[in-house]
């Protein structure tokens, strides 16, 4: 009877350690949408500019995935900039002067560069928001009442470090606590074990 509850804890725990694993594997290699973006995929961007997010930046938008310095490159189809794609962090990307977004985390750079990033995340946006417009005015040095409205944008976070941290000490906090539990169940059954034996004398 208390092998068979062992057994049933043990695996119970070992199932729950695999799922957190693979979710937190998923989280890691997957890119986060929201909306659709399907309007900046498939055909080539080209670099609009580049620059570094400011303090009034950060202060104003509180982006709690970027840094005062962070780097970032803007990508559309033409000068228009109606619809935007925006990389942040150091990455290939932003060494490309035509970038094609393939799928989830595959670009292609200058169209004969295939780049595979694995950690990232993509945010949709259908609808004007004033972070992307004060972007384009950072790396434009500019502003320009000309611009036209960004209606869709992808706001892209590449390599981002906190996100591999954050999965580095979930995945840790996970096999700590699977560890604790097993050595728990491990004296625990000892422990029957030896009033059995004891019991049996």
């Amino acid at each position: 009877m208390f092998i068979n509850l062992f057994v049933l804890q043990f695996t119970l725990v070992s199932q729950f350690y695999f799922v957190s694993l693979v979710n937190a594997q998923s989280q890691r290699d997957s890119i986060t949408k929201f909306g659709n973006c399907s309007n900046l995929f498939g055909a080539p961007l080209k670099l609009q500019c580049t620059g570094l997010i400011t303090t009034t930046l950060r202060r104003n938008y509180k982006d709690r995935y970027v840094i005062e310095g962070t780097p970032y490159a803007i990508f559309a189809p033409d000068s228009l900039m109606v619809s935007v794609f925006i990389t942040m962090y150091s990455s290939p990307l932003l060494d490309c002067n035509t970038l094609t977004v393939i799928n989830s985390n595959t670009f292609n750079c200058d169209a004969n560069e295939l780049i595979t990033l694995r950690v990232s995340r993509l945010f949709c946006f259908n609808y004007p928001m004033r972070y992307f417009a004060e972007l384009r005015n950072n790396c434009m040095k500019a502003r320009n009442a000309a611009y036209n409205v960004i209606d869709h944008s992808a706001l892209h976070y590449a390599n981002d470090s906190n996100l591999a941290k954050s999965w580095s000490a979930n995945s840790w906090v996970v096999f700590f606590i699977t560890l604790m539990v097993f050595i728990n169940m491990t004296l625990h059954l000892h422990f029957v074990n030896v009033v059995v034996g004891y019991l049996d004398i």
